[in-house]
């Protein structure tokens, strides 16, 4: 598991990119 600030990194990019990967597509 990931854990610590590279997790809640993660936890706030994600979302962003899985947005603009919806977007583009």
């Amino acid at each position: 598991e990931i854990k610590g600030p590279v997790a809640k990194e993660a936890a706030e990019r994600w979302p962003r990119v899985a947005a603009l990967a919806s977007s583009i597509v």
